[in-house]
C-alpha cells in the first residue's frame, strides 16, 4: 500500500499481521523538529499509529529513540509498569554504530497482546516489564531506579497543583476587573509584584496566585544546562513550568530538600533528565529517604565512580 505522506494518519484500512519500520524522528511543521522530543514527535505518533494498524497478535518491529523506555510517562507507559498494554518481545540498545542521528536509539519487537511476557534484552538481562519502571543500556544504573522505587515508604510528591496557569488567571483578573493580564513580568512593579517561580526563575505576574506562604520545594522542568535543581521558598507560586511539592513548615521542607541536594541523589535525578525536561513522574515514586541508606554498597559505588 502506498500512503500519501500529506495526510495526518494512515487509516485503518486493514489490520496487518506484522510492521517493521523505521520512522523519521520529527518534522518540519513543529512537532517534533528535534529529535526525540516530546508527544507531537513524528517518530511517536508513526509507532501509536502503527500499533492501531496491527492485529490482535500482530508483531510491530520499530527503531526509535530511547526515550520510549526511559522518558516521560506518556512514553514508558505504553510498554512498561502496570499500566503496559503490550508484551515487549525484545530490545536491542546496542543499534548506535549503525545510527548518527543526535540522539540515541533502540531496536524493539512488540506483540498486540498484554501478558506477563518476559521481555529478552540484548546484555542478557530477561525482564517482567509490568515490574519495571525504566529501562536503559546501563544495568547497574537501571539497578538503581528499581531499588529506589522498590523501597516502601513515604513517597515525594511533586506536581503542578495550584500552579500559576494562565488560563484561570485570565479568567480570575477579567471576573475582578483587576489590571494587567496573565503575561509576567521579569522585574517587579506596581502593577506585575507577585513572584512566580516560572522553570526556575523568578518572574512578577499581576495577581498573588494559591499557596502563597506555604512552604514548598520547587523543581524546574527544564533546568539549566541539564542539571537538576531544587529551591525552596514560601513566597512563590508555581509557574506553568515547575513542579512543586508542599510542607507543613519550614523545617521539615528543609530537611527534605537536604535529602534532595544530596550529590548521590542529583546525580541520579541528572541521569533520569530526557531531552532537557526532568522526570518528576520517576522521582514520585521515590520514598523521602536518603538514598545513601538504601542503595547497595555496590550501587553507591557506582555513584561515586561518576561524579
Amino acid at each position: 500500500h502506498h500512503i500519501k505522506l500529506s495526510i495526518e494518519k494512515i487509516p485503518s484500512v486493514m489490520k496487518f499481521d506484522y510492521i517493521l519500520g523505521n520512522p523519521p524522528f520529527g518534522a518540519n511543521n513543529g512537532c517534533g523538529n528535534i529529535s526525540g522530543s516530546g508527544t507531537g514527535a513524528l517518530w511517536w505518533k508513526i509507532t501509536l499509529n502503527a500499533l492501531d494498524l496491527l492485529k490482535e497478535g500482530g508483531t510491530l518491529s520499530f527503531i526509535t529513540p530511547q526515550n520510549l523506555f526511559n522518558g516521560g510517562d506518556q512514553f514508558r507507559e505504553l510498554f512498561l509498569g502496570e499500566k503496559s498494554q503490550y508484551d515487549v518481545l525484545d530490545i536491542n540498545f546496542d543499534i548506535d554504530s549503525y545510527f548518527k542521528v543526535g540522539t540515541t536509539l533502540c531496536k524493539w519487537t512488540v506483540r498486540k497482546s498484554n501478558t506477563n511476557f518476559l521481555t529478552t534484552v540484548n546484555d542478557g538481562r530477561i525482564l517482567n516489564l509490568k515490574e519495571t519502571y525504566y529501562l536503559s543500556s546501563d544495568k547497574t544504573f537501571d539497578s538503581i531506579i528499581d531499588t529506589l522505587i522498590r523501597y516502601d515508604a513515604l513517597r515525594f510528591d511533586f506536581n503542578t497543583k495550584g500552579h500559576y496557569d494562565p488560563r484561570p488567571v485570565k479568567k480570575f483578573i477579567q471576573k475582578n476587573n483587576l489590571l494587567g493580564d496573565e503575561k509576567f513580568s521579569d522585574v517587579p512593579n506596581k502593577i506585575y509584584k507577585y513572584p512566580v517561580n516560572q522553570n526556575g526563575k523568578i518572574k512578577y505576574g499581576a495577581v498573588e496566585w494559591k499557596d502563597i506562604g506555604v512552604w514548598r520545594i520547587f523543581l524546574p522542568w527544564m533546568p539549566e544546562k541539564k542539571k537538576t535543581k531544587f529551591l525552596m521558598s514560601k513566597e512563590w507560586s508555581g509557574g506553568s513550568s515547575t513542579v512543586t511539592m508542599k510542607f507543613s513548615s519550614e523545617e521539615e521542607c528543609k530537611k527534605v530538600f537536604d535529602i534532595l541536594n544530596a550529590p548521590e541523589c542529583l546525580f541520579i535525578l541528572d541521569r533520569l533528565i530526557s531531552n532537557g525536561r526532568t522526570n518528576p513522574a520517576i522521582l514520585r515514586k521515590f520514598s523521602v529517604v536518603d538514598v545513601k541508606q538504601v542503595l547497595s554498597e555496590d550501587q553507591l559505588n557506582y555513584i561515586q565512580s561518576q561524579l
